[in-house]
């Protein structure tokens, strides 16, 4: 078992965010930290995978909510070539589903992968679930959705309108 500097971790995530006080974002931060980003990164690749042990990694990674984590896969859609990692990469993230993938989901509605769109409209879906994001800061991707040329994206938009309307949590 490593040594943890348990006061310097203190210092460096509660602190310096000069908030003095832990919340749920500092310990999601410190839990990235102590599992590093090399075995996070790791973790991601595997879950790309199709050993039976990739569920597995993904539920951690969900757990996880990383932002370190939502970058990586972020990267990997707008710069890896290969479109079953892409369209990985955007599963995950609408899995993740940390708050600051949000402003994302824009760009994959705008995708031409079917895939993709789908993966950006179940981010949207995900997102209000969680409460990450308000519904009533949704109007734009609500209009974008319900236009869409994409029946998936389209059923998500339906779907979020109906839970809103019954005042049910998604």
């Amino acid at each position: 078992m490593p040594d943890i500097d348990w006061l310097d971790i203190y210092r460096r995530v509660v602190l310096n965010d000069g908030h003095g006080a832990i919340g749920n974002r500092d310990v999601d931060r410190v839990i990235s930290e102590i599992i590093g980003n090399q075995t996070i990164a790791e973790m991601i690749e595997h879950s790309f995978t199709t050993d039976p042990s990739a569920e597995l990694t993904i539920r951690i990674l969900m757990n996880l909510r990383s932002k370190w984590a939502t970058d990586y896969c972020y990267r990997i859609y707008t710069e890896d070539e290969n479109i079953t990692r892409k369209r990985s990469s955007v599963e995950l993230l609408s899995s993740i589903a940390h708050e600051s993938a949000f402003p994302w989901a824009f760009q994959f509605l705008d995708d031409e992968d079917l895939v993709i769109q789908r993966y950006g409209a179940r981010l949207v879906q995900v997102s209000i679930e969680y409460g990450l994001i308000d519904p009533d800061q949704c109007k734009q991707i609500f209009k974008k959705m319900e236009g869409h040329h994409n029946k998936n994206v389209r059923s998500f938009y339906q779907g979020i309108q109906e839970q809103l309307l019954r005042n049910d949590p998604l």
